[in-house]
């Protein structure tokens, strides 16, 4: 168990305790209980994702008890045991949904246009796969199936297509999928950070991903520039990298009369990469929060430039896309699992 799986496991405990708490006051059941739900957690990291839910609805009635504290109606309010029924099944809902739209793909469509000469151009986009969590190594299969129907110019792995959890046999079961999509069209590939590292896991090292990426045929942009028709590709390592090449390096030699399309996995910089010139920037890492309500808190926060969606600020335009997958547990309440259709083309 990792740093982050421990301090997952208090937050659950805590939220277990938070629970039951208000119907067990006789502390050996409790102990019991919340025994039960660290087991659970060890043997299916889901269990806290379906508390989370459950204790989401239970904060929900608890604002609405502090609000009707002072009514007439206050009594109606007062919790007992068929209301905690009621609040888990409602939870438990919630959670079902989210296992079903974790694994349910869609794809989402964008028409991008560009004040510059481009050949049309369509991207057929995939980020945050998380092999080996929601999706196996056949759910790639979606993407060759998605390619043949659409027909992209090019599909872009927009990083976090592997995390701490890959196994080595579903790792090596996806490059057959990718070989197979390089015979198609072209496939460029940037790292995400949980490929680089995370709970002393390093997917690029341990897996060898870059090098086994290239002999099945993908493109790997590390910091580096390829072209698809009249656009530029700038693929870039992760913002989580320190002292990473910086993007006026990697472009300052470009024509600027093409158009610069910016491959980043997390988003960020969007202010310094339109002064730059950038044109379009492709992101993923968000999951756009994947559990409601988080990505209405990164908003509030203001975590990322933009955590779902497209964004226009007038000669820069971004988007971010939700995530084929889900990272830790199969479950989404936020956001789609989907593929990105992006097409480009110029006034």
């Amino acid at each position: 168990m990792g740093w982050f799986d421990f301090i997952q496991l208090i937050i659950l405990l805590l939220m277990g305790y938070d629970l039951f708490i208000r119907l067990i006051k006789n502390k050996k059941y409790l102990l019991i209980i919340l025994v039960i739900l660290a087991w659970l957690f060890i043997v299916q990291r889901i269990t806290f994702a379906i508390m989370m839910n459950i204790i989401f609805i239970l904060a929900l009635y608890d604002l609405v008890t502090l609000i009707m504290k002072k009514t007439k109606y206050h009594h109606y309010f007062k919790m007992n045991l068929k209301k905690m029924v009621i609040i888990i099944c409602c939870g438990l809902l919630i959670s079902g949904y989210g296992i079903y739209n974790a694994h349910h793909i869609v794809t989402t469509h964008y028409d991008i246009t560009i004040d510059k000469k481009v050949d049309k151009t369509r991207l057929l986009v995939a980020s945050d796969i998380h092999l080996s969590t929601a999706l196996k190594p056949q759910d790639l299969n979606k993407l060759i199936e998605q390619t043949k129907k659409s027909k992209p110019d090019g599909v872009v792995l927009l990083g976090d297509i592997y995390d701490e959890k890959t196994t080595k046999d579903d790792f090596k079961q996806s490059l057959k999928t990718w070989k197979k999509l390089s015979q198609l069209c072209p496939v460029y590939y940037v790292e995400g950070n949980h490929e680089i590292g995370f709970q002393g896991v390093q997917p690029l090292k341990q897996l060898h991903v870059i090098s086994h990426l290239k002999k099945v045929g993908v493109h790997v942009l590390t910091d580096e520039v390829t072209q698809l028709n009249s656009l530029y590709l700038i693929g870039r390592q992760d913002y989580s990298i320190k002292n990473r090449k910086p993007l006026k390096n990697i472009i300052s030699s470009l024509d600027n009369q093409h158009a610069f399309i910016l491959l980043d996995h997390q988003p960020r910089d969007y202010k310094l990469n339109k002064k730059l010139g950038i044109d379009l920037e492709l992101s993923g890492h968000t999951h756009a929060g994947q559990l409601f309500p988080l990505k209405q808190v990164y908003d509030l926060l203001g975590i990322n430039d933009l955590n779902y969606g497209y964004k226009d600020m007038q000669s820069f335009q971004a988007i971010v896309t939700s995530g084929m997958g889900s990272w830790g547990f199969a479950m989404k309440t936020s956001g789609y699992s989907e593929m990105v259709i992006v097409d480009i083309q110029g006034k």
